[in-house]
């Protein structure tokens, strides 16, 4: 005789996983095997847990872009910076000089030979990351 199948509530895991819930806290609050969640999502959904997750998150991701926007255009400047960076690829400018004039050069006096050949190498791969 095969044993009762344990009745999980959609409705919940659906809500949970859409707010970034993990399985394991799924699973955890609804007392029930992480296992037996997967194998019924296959069953119910034919999909497996890693896709059905996904599906779910997609929703809640959605709903957060919504009222982030909804923030930024209730006058959240804070929102707005950081939604501009985020989507319209807005970024701040660093300025590398002092008050609008340039930097000046600096005078390094180097002790020996060796010393002088490591802070040369050292410019040169500094120069090569611009």
């Amino acid at each position: 005789m095969a044993r009762k199948k344990i009745e999980i509530d959609w409705e919940f895991v659906d809500e949970k996983l859409a707010n970034f819930w993990e399985g394991t806290e799924v699973v955890a609050h609804l007392g029930i095997n992480y296992a037996t969640l997967e194998r019924r999502i296959k069953e119910v959904y034919k999909v497996d847990f890693v896709e059905y997750k996904r599906q779910k998150r997609a929703k809640g991701e959605a709903v957060l872009r919504e009222l982030q926007l909804r923030t930024a255009m209730l006058g959240n400047v804070t929102m707005q910076i950081w939604l501009g960076k985020q989507y319209l690829g807005q970024k701040e400018k660093t300025d590398y000089t002092t008050k609008g004039q340039s930097l000046s050069t600096v005078e390094i006096n180097v002790s020996s030979q060796e010393n002088a050949k490591e802070l040369k190498d050292f410019l040169q791969d500094a120069s090569k990351l611009n």
